[in-house]
């Protein structure tokens, strides 16, 4: 009977154990349950939210692969709707409305970085716009050729808000954007040439001309005019690149950014000779834009064969707004050179002769001439020509995507818990199996056991009554032990 006791107990310690691994089962099952439904729901909040575009319903395959850095993506797709490829490299001009992802965006776009479908950072430099609030934020990006009639796919990466992604190699800004003049300043990995005149010294590939004017480079470029005789051509005060310096062998774009006080007659443009005039070309070719043309405060392109010129076309065109930092542009095709403000062309604003000769190749230059007026400028570069003059559509996408849709399953939470609930299933299984299998104590076992255990004795099976083990009637209830 004590063994009978002892046995029991043990039964039940082991029925409270058993419950015991129930219970904190179901209560992980539980927790893990809720900490599924609430990380699927933020998932699909992140992953599919949508912004305010004009580009609605674009969609487009996830990358292979991103930063390590980045957080969300948005694909960005550029078509190339011309029979002919782009050059290569490229520089594409991107604009996005920051302030529809102002909440995914540091406040100075910071944390912003382009990277192509195998996750490789694309160069990219932020002309302007530099606020998450912004509705015209301009990228540049230095991206491969995008064949004739046909679409490209990159992605516009955000890591945190407080991560500086900003650097003067891949991903970086205009000079003037950063606390530090050209802090982050990334145009040279971006442009084929490219010169912020940061520092107080012309870079050595300009070759300066000055007669009675000035020209300094402090964080920018001041070129000072002289008023002088207009015939006499000795009052032109320049900067160009030399034929063994920056040159160009291809259709080109040159951009000017800056800005000009009161009359100015500054001129830039492209020729095909050494230290020339840009616009009247001392001994060749030359394409330029002039500004201001004295008081006038009026903008012409102009194209002149050798100086004193019998071959000039002129076309005088709008006012530019004036004092203000401007983007000006002369695109230059060995046929056709055009002319834009701000991105913008304006008619008329082309000319067709005596076009620079890419043979071997030309030079850029920028003159401040005739007048005392300072002209400041803060950055100048030139960009391949886009494909007959068009630059490739872009279509930024409306949908933010977290990057943990795009991540392998088994770096995923949810492959990591349905591998947890799984553990906790089969450890379940087999205690209840082990359980099951074992064999009950019954009363007849444990009688049986105490006959065997008390030798010489015999136990009633009617009453329970212990009697001699000779014993054939039971002497208390009289039945029979045979």
């Amino acid at each position: 009977m004590l063994k009978l006791r002892l046995l029991n107990r043990e039964k039940l310690k082991e029925k409270k154990k058993m419950k015991k691994i129930l219970t904190w089962a179901i209560l992980c099952i539980l927790c893990l349950s809720m900490f599924m439904v609430l990380a699927s729901k933020s998932m699909v909040q992140a992953s599919q939210e949508l912004v305010n575009s004009t580009n609605a319903n674009l969609t487009s395959d996830p990358p292979n692969a991103v930063p390590s850095s980045i957080l969300y993506w948005v694909s960005v797709t550029l078509t190339n709707n011309q029979p002919v490829a782009t050059p290569s490299p490229f520089q594409q001009m991107i604009q996005v409305e920051s302030a529809n992802y102002s909440q995914y965006e540091a406040s100075n776009l910071q944390n912003i970085e382009f990277f192509n479908n195998n996750g490789m950072v694309i160069s990219s430099w932020l002309e302007s716009g530099d606020s998450n609030m912004s509705t015209d934020t301009i990228y540049w990006l230095n991206v491969p050729s995008i064949p004739a009639n046909s679409e490209t796919t990159i992605y516009i990466g955000f890591a945190s808000p407080s991560t500086n992604l900003f650097n003067n190699q891949t991903t970086g800004e205009a000079p003037q954007l950063s606390s530090l003049y050209g802090q982050y300043d990334s145009g040279t990995n971006v442009f084929p040439f490219y010169d912020n005149f940061a520092g107080n010294t012309l870079q050595s590939f300009w070759t300066p001309y000055v007669n009675g004017g000035a020209i300094t480079v402090n964080n920018g470029l001041t070129i000072q005019g002289n008023p002088g005789s207009l015939n006499g051509y000795g009052s032109v005060t320049e900067i160009d690149t030399p034929a063994n310096g920056a040159e160009f062998t291809g259709p080109s774009v040159f951009d000017v950014y800056f800005r000009t006080g009161q009359n100015p007659n500054f001129r830039f443009g492209f020729r095909d000779t050494d230290l020339c005039d840009v616009q009247d070309g001392l001994s060749g070719n030359g394409i330029a834009v002039g500004y201001g043309s004295g008081a006038n405060g009026i903008v012409a392109i102009t194209s002149t064969a050798s100086k004193p010129s019998t071959s000039s076309t002129s076309y005088t065109l709008t006012s530019p707004p004036n004092a203000n930092y401007d983007v000006f542009s002369i695109a230059a095709t060995s046929s056709i050179a055009q002319y834009y403000l701000n991105y913008a062309a304006t008619s008329p604003s082309a000319v067709h002769t005596n076009i620079p000769s890419y043979n071997p190749s030309i030079g850029i230059g920028l003159e401040e001439n005739f007048v005392s007026t300072a002209v400041n400028v803060t950055w100048v570069r030139t960009r391949s020509y886009p494909p007959n003059g068009v630059m490739p559509e872009v279509a930024v996408s409306t949908t933010i995507t977290s990057v943990s849709t795009n991540i392998p399953s088994w770096m995923q939470w949810w492959f990591w818990t349905i591998i947890a609930l799984g553990v906790i299933v089969v450890v379940l299984a087999s205690t209840t199996v082990h359980y099951r299998k074992k064999p009950p104590i019954s009363k007849e076992t444990s009688v049986i056991q105490s006959k065997t255990a008390q030798k010489g004795i015999k136990t009633c099976p009617n009453c329970g009554a212990n009697l001699p083990a000779d014993s054939k009637f039971c002497g208390k209830c009289g039945t029979s032990l045979e």
